[in-house]
């Protein structure tokens, strides 16, 4: 069994979890409530913020001999920079205040993921990260625009309300399509098992975020659209 095997493998329950989760299907279904859709933004907010971070400290603990590593776990946390801003405004779309999403704390189960995300990034091998950033990326891979799209029919807001979905969409296919290559010319035979060691764990503790979110109330559309 090669590399890309043993690791889906390893996350395939997990990815399962999520599938089946009644936020998952309602989500994919277009069928959660403005409530639903808030509360996966909040989540995904105190996620999405410190994602660049663990990233850019996993490529601080590069050694000299990680140059390649170095240079993709840099570029990585320069392009998801301030993506959490683009979470802020589609909150702010629909009438939630930003202020109040800053100042909040994230689900015990987003803290969980997050506080292991940091954990890898300064105590395990500098590739172990990529665990996360594969599971995660890869779910949403040629699903969030159209996710995006069922979202603003079924609850009636515009555009500027899925901004983060929309533009994830592309990122995430982008980014989902060069693991394989990452893994296969970058790494070395420590990189890969660090990922194969980080990936269950990581995995689990992402199914947990989905399954605690609600779809909320779906008796909409609400007319929010200019």
């Amino acid at each position: 069994m090669d590399f890309m095997d043993r690791l889906e493998s390893s996350v395939a329950a997990e990815r399962a979890r999520i599938i089946t989760s009644p936020f998952a299907t309602a989500l994919f279904s277009g069928r959660i409530g403005l409530d639903g859709y808030e509360g996966m933004l909040r989540t995904l907010y105190h996620h999405v913020r410190e994602t660049s971070g663990k990233l850019a400290t996993a490529a601080w603990r590069c050694s000299a001999g990680q140059e390649a590593l170095k240079h993709h776990l840099s570029r990585h946390a320069a392009e998801e920079s301030g993506h959490e801003h683009w979470i802020l405004e589609d909150l702010e779309a629909i009438g939630v205040d930003p202020a109040q999403v800053r100042d909040s704390e994230p689900r015990p189960e987003c803290m969980a993921m997050i506080a292991h995300g940091h954990f890898l990034a300064t105590m395990r091998h500098p590739a172990a990260i990529l665990a996360e950033g594969y599971f995660v990326e890869s779910l949403s891979q040629g699903h969030a625009d159209t996710v995006a799209a069922r979202l603003r029919e079924s609850l009636g807001i515009p555009e500027s309300a899925t901004r983060f979905l929309s533009s994830h969409g592309e990122l995430d296919q982008e980014h989902a399509g060069s693991y394989t290559l990452l893994f296969d010319e970058i790494l070395d035979d420590e990189g890969r098992k660090a990922i194969l060691r980080a990936a269950p764990t990581s995995a689990w503790l992402y199914a947990g975020i989905y399954e605690s979110l609600s779809p909320g109330a779906v008796e909409l559309p609400v007319a929010l659209a200019a």
